[in-house]
């Protein structure tokens, strides 16, 4: 769902994914009924499990709450954040820098790893897991942003400055930060 492979308004058969999975349907129907918790799916009765299409609203509504979690993560993460953990955040942002021309895939896992970093360190697992689940679920979103001419070397100079507020151990400015870069990123959207 996420690299674009099941698309939008498709019908996900259990016996279908198992086979081309090549394991039994339980698994199969846990991961669709895991998927239907995080928004990528609905579950229909007696029909299945469909691929979520969502609308320019829905990413507005998401956006706008993972600005409000995602400041607050990072503000709970500041101080125990370590260095190794700035260097790996870095690293991905490094990444993501020579990434203007390439494929949109290694684009979600490296910047995932950027802001997964945060939430790890929030000490909370509710937190965590609810931005997981709102990443997720903004990915066929963020299939756009890559492509949009300029926004990516945005997002890396937005990351650097949540870097920077970090390495200062600026909780308060981090949290500024990060606020900021999701409504720059709801001002590409809208």
């Amino acid at each position: 769902i996420i690299t674009g492979e099941y698309t939008p308004g498709m019908r996900l058969i259990a016996n279908d994914l198992a086979e081309e999975l090549s394991v039994s349907r339980m698994p199969v129907r846990e991961a669709l009924t895991r998927l239907a918790s995080t928004g990528l799916v609905e579950l229909i009765p007696h029909k299945g499990a469909i691929v979520n299409e969502l609308t320019a609203e829905d990413y507005v509504e998401i956006f706008h709450i993972r600005s409000v979690l995602e400041g607050l993560a990072t503000r709970l993460a500041c101080p125990n954040l370590t260095d190794d953990d700035l260097r790996k955040m870095r690293e991905a942002n490094g990444q993501i820098r020579t990434m203007i021309d390439e494929d949109d895939v290694q684009f979600q896992q490296v910047n995932r790893i950027f802001h997964s970093t945060i939430w790890q360190r929030t000490n909370s697992k509710r937190l965590s897991a609810l931005l997981s689940n709102l990443y997720s679920e903004a990915a066929q979103y963020r299939h756009i942003m890559v492509i949009m001419p300029g926004r990516l070397k945005e997002i890396c100079e937005e990351h650097e400055q949540v870097l920077n507020a970090l390495d200062r151990r600026d909780a308060e400015k981090a949290e500024q930060f990060v606020r900021e870069h999701y409504e720059n990123t709801l001002q590409w959207l809208t």
